[in-house]
């Protein structure tokens, strides 16, 4: 049995973990900044490759796909898209989950809204000093790395 790689303690019982806070794909990678589950539209640009690969998630939209990549999705494409991107099985125990949870409801619900449909351009820095984006941040480089 697989332990927690958080606690080291309990079965890592947990599944669909996200490899990044699944609030932060629906909310920026998801057509048309939509907040529902397995709408993203993602691109994969590799230094071993010679071309972008771009993938969709099952609910993504046919327009969406027809506006993104120009075409009718192919028979591979929509298999693809039915399996789960970002997310593993069996790391973490739903304890650990629980406390990922409250770290990012923070930033999610107070930091975020504040930095959506903001002009930028000009400006020379924008400063978040808040404890809220330092534990989203830590937490989203320790979820990648595990």
């Amino acid at each position: 049995m697989k332990r927690c790689k958080l606690c080291q303690e309990k079965p890592a019982d947990k599944t669909n973990t996200h490899y990044l806070t699944d609030g932060v794909i629906r909310n920026c990678l998801n057509e048309e900044g939509s907040n529902v589950r397995e709408k993203a539209l993602t691109f994969n640009i590799s230094l071993h490759k010679d071309s972008i690969e771009a993938r969709f998630q099952r609910n993504t939209s046919q327009k969406g796909v027809l506006k993104t990549f120009g075409r009718e999705a192919s028979e591979e494409e929509i298999r693809a898209a039915k399996k789960a991107l970002f997310s593993v099985d069996y790391v973490f125990c739903s304890e650990c989950e629980k406390k990922f949870t409250a770290i990012e409801a923070p930033f999610l619900n107070e930091v975020l809204p504040g930095l959506r449909g903001k002009d930028f351009i000009g400006q020379q820095e924008l400063i978040l000093d808040s404890e809220a984006v330092r534990k989203f941040f830590l937490l989203q480089v320790y979820r990648t790395a595990v």
